[in-house]
């Protein structure tokens, strides 16, 4: 059984630092957009010790005021899980929550109705199965990321069809990571950590 670890996650809403990856889910943009803003001297950041840049949020709100973007006060995680496997959407939804406690979660049964929900739910990260009833999980990743309002949807495939060739695949249609069914969720957990910017403590998962 799962259980719930003790975490330091805050949802962004209420951090007074942000990463690059907070700040892009809160505007809704690519992170790339983010590092260019930094770069351009648009929006003041600095680095840690280890090279990350950070990004304070009163100066944040204070680029968005001065070029007229809204702030996202609802920033807590969004995660929309996409599997036709009602067991493996339970398992790693509370994978997710016992991660980021905080976490909004959703879920879709079939590439259509995963398609749907980006624009409704819009997530900051989406765990794609890529055998899907109708539209498969290639071309929704792959339509994910040839949208600019999508593109920086943060993408972690999961398959039970593992070989080498659809990873490829699917690392080229713009996914960050390729799981094999079952899923390591210890691995998955260190992956939502580096996608979503989170620090997660140290934990075994016993599903």
């Amino acid at each position: 059984m799962l259980s719930r670890p003790k975490t330091t996650h805050r949802p962004p809403s209420t951090k007074e630092v942000l990463t690059t990856f907070e700040t892009a889910a809160l505007c809704h943009v690519n992170p790339l957009s983010v590092r260019n803003w930094i770069d351009q001297g648009k929006l003041p950041a600095y680095r840690t010790p280890g090279g990350h840049r950070r990004i304070l949020r009163e100066n944040l709100e204070g680029f968005l005021r001065e070029h007229g973007m809204p702030l996202d006060v609802s920033s807590a995680p969004r995660i929309l899980i996409v599997d036709d496997e009602q067991a493996i959407v339970d398992l790693v939804e509370r994978a997710v929550l016992e991660a980021l406690p905080a976490a909004q979660v959703e879920s879709a049964g079939n590439g259509f109705d995963a398609g749907k929900k980006v624009h409704s739910f819009r997530p900051d990260l989406m765990v794609l199965d890529l055998k899907l009833p109708g539209l498969d999980g290639f071309q929704v990743c792959s339509d994910l990321k040839a949208d600019d309002r999508t593109q920086h949807i943060q993408v972690i495939a999961t398959t039970g069809y593992y070989t080498q060739e659809n990873v490829d695949r699917i690392l080229a249609c713009g996914a960050s990571h390729c799981f094999k069914k079952p899923i390591d969720f210890a691995e998955f957990q260190r992956q939502l950590q580096t996608l979503l910017g989170f620090r997660v403590e140290p934990h075994s998962l016993a599903l």
